[in-house]
């Protein structure tokens, strides 16, 4: 289910990308995260990883939430309710602007599928490949905005 008018157009790096086609407040849900729930084995790099084991698969390679891109500084983040994942906004996002989320803080290892990061932030980190291969300051500084399962992993290393 879609809460926020959105669209698929190109965006950099000859790709798509998921642009507001409206201002979006902060805190604002935008999208549930619809589909079959997989191994993680049998993943691949559109799927959404929930827990350390299993992945969403979108029901549709067409599905929105296929193009929802990577950034280093995003303008949302993974949630869960209940048994429901759902992207929301963590800040005021302007018409025209690309919605977008942290890939590593959804996925713990994502080596498989590491990519070199081209968001062009002031905080990029250059390489993305998942949780596990951030530094404690980096863990830190995205905590509030992991998804459960790597809210516990995270939680239990600083013990």
């Amino acid at each position: 289910m879609i809460f926020a008018k959105l669209k698929v157009r190109n965006a950099a790096g000859n790709q798509k990308g998921v642009f507001a086609a409206e201002n979006i407040e902060n805190g604002k849900k935008m999208l549930d995260f619809p589909g079959k729930i997989v191994p993680e084995e049998k993943s691949n790099p559109l799927d959404l990883q929930i827990s350390k084991n299993t992945v969403i698969r979108a029901s549709s390679k067409n599905q929105i939430d296929n193009f929802l891109n990577h950034s280093c500084d995003p303008t949302a983040c993974v949630k869960k309710k209940g048994e429901v994942f759902y992207l929301i906004s963590i800040k005021n996002i302007k018409k025209g602007d690309e919605i977008t989320f942290d890939y590593d803080t959804t996925d713990y290892d994502n080596k498989e599928f590491e990519f070199s990061c081209s968001c062009k932030s002031l905080k990029c980190r250059k390489m993305i490949r998942g949780f596990k291969y951030l530094d404690a300051r980096q863990k830190k500084k995205l905590s509030r905005y992991l998804i459960p399962y790597l809210k516990r992993i995270f939680e239990n290393q600083k013990k």
